[in-house]
């Protein structure tokens, strides 16, 4: 796994220099702390009725929304540290792990992240790239026998074995690797959200991933040059899950487990397998919570197993922060990817566009750049704020036709509390 570093090359420009001026993001750093953005421990100085502010915050919004369970960590880095490694600064769990038993939660249960694993699958595609194994521009789809029409075939990543692109358009041919990680692939919406719902599959919601593949290839259809208009679509990132299988040869989370996250993520974080076709249900993993109030969102609940790289990894908030704070940070040398790469990773794409490649742009203080998710029984945030280097994770193993509602006012308390507390 390759590190940040302070060696010369190409890419040491972009690292921190002895002039402070020189970093970009230490300038918005130092921007936020003179706005007012104390950066100082939350403990200690802070008082302990400040720190409750928070609490009292979160629960009036369960309440409001009548939410089972909400676990929250605040990761930023640790003072005592050489090199810089995060540390979680406040850790909150309010509600039940299981609205049955009624058991709290507590910080080491593990949630549904759902469309989060897009952040770490983008990760992983840029991992590939910064190694010189991927390149974004790379043709993805191999040119059908029967779409006459079609481009001149340049290295496609998957070949005919893959499906046959019965009913291929020319635009089929177009779609590169940055256009799944921007949403600009141009697959026709009304093509159905395969990789939940078995939308024009078999409906026994047992498919694999392969099978969703091949239907994929013999039945969707590219209607827009790929780039020109953004459409978030799971099925982006279901591919991109797929590539990584198909350049590095290995299993998508083993290799995710391996070359990506930490060792200590690597141990907790995790998405789930297939079930086999007798299977009906899920048995759910060790210390994660029960999920309660689900609304009908996905029709097959069966697919969680097919989910890994656009909505199928759980985590505890507290590694789950830490390990974002690691991906994004600017001054660590433990992170992934290196700080150009991140920069490529997290610029706009496009003309007024909020999304980058698996992150989202937000507009609250701090600067911050992260991602939502939705899964059956529950939802989450994750934010990392680029300003003064935060991250924090929110997750709630309820569900309610007002998730995205539940999650704003959830985020922007969070936001408030680092503002005027931390």
């Amino acid at each position: 796994m390759s590190k940040r570093s302070d060696s010369s090359g190409p890419e040491s420009e972009t690292r921190p220099t002895a002039d402070p001026t020189a970093d970009r993001r230490g300038f918005l750093k130092r921007s936020a702390a003179v706005a007012g953005v104390a950066l100082a421990p939350m403990f200690g100085a802070q008082s302990v009725a400040a720190a409750s502010t928070l609490e009292s915050e979160i629960e009036s919004i369960r309440s409001d929304y009548d939410l089972n369970g909400v676990s929250l960590a605040i990761a930023r880095e640790d003072p005592n540290s050489w090199g810089s490694v995060p540390t979680v600064e406040k850790d909150l769990q309010i509600g039940e792990s299981d609205p049955d038993s009624g058991d709290p939660v507590d910080p080491s249960h593990r949630f549904r992240l759902g469309s989060i694993s897009k952040t770490l699958t983008a990760t992983g595609i840029m991992k590939l790239y910064e190694d010189g194994d991927l390149d974004l521009d790379r043709q993805v789809f191999p040119t059908g026998q029967s779409c006459f029409s079609c481009g001149t075939e340049e290295d496609p990543i998957f070949d005919s074995s893959n499906g046959e692109l019965d009913y291929a358009t020319f635009y089929f041919t177009e779609v590169e690797v940055r256009h799944l990680l921007d949403h600009t692939s141009g697959f026709e919406g009304d093509n159905g959200d395969i990789v939940y719902d078995d939308d024009g599959l078999p409906e026994d919601c047992h498919h694999s991933q392969d099978d969703v593949m091949e239907h994929l290839l013999d039945n969707f259809t590219v209607t827009t040059p790929p780039g020109d208009d953004y459409d978030y679509q799971n099925i982006n990132y279901f591919v991109l899950g797929r590539v990584i299988e198909e350049v590095t040869g290995e299993d998508y989370t083993t290799w995710m487990k391996d070359d990506v996250l930490s060792y200590a993520a690597a141990d907790e974080m995790d998405t789930y397998e297939m079930l086999d076709a007798d299977e009906d249900g899920w048995e759910k993993m060790d210390n994660e919570v029960e999920y309660h109030e689900y609304i009908n969102y996905y029709a097959c609940q069966e697919t969680m197993g097919r989910r890994d790289a656009h909505g199928g990894w759980i985590a505890s908030p507290g590694t789950a922060a830490q390990e974002f704070w690691r991906i994004f940070n600017p001054n660590t040398i433990t992170g992934p990817l290196d700080d150009s790469t991140v920069d490529e990773m997290t610029e706009r794409q496009g003309d007024n566009s909020d999304y980058a490649y698996g992150v989202r742009h937000y507009d609250n203080a701090g600067n911050p750049i992260g991602h939502s998710g939705k899964s059956p029984g529950g939802f989450a945030a994750m934010r990392y704020r680029t300003e003064d280097d935060y991250c924090f994770v929110i997750t709630v193993n309820d569900d309610t036709d007002k998730h995205g509602d539940a999650r704003d006012e959830l985020v922007d308390a969070t936001h408030s509390f680092i503002d005027t507390v931390l």
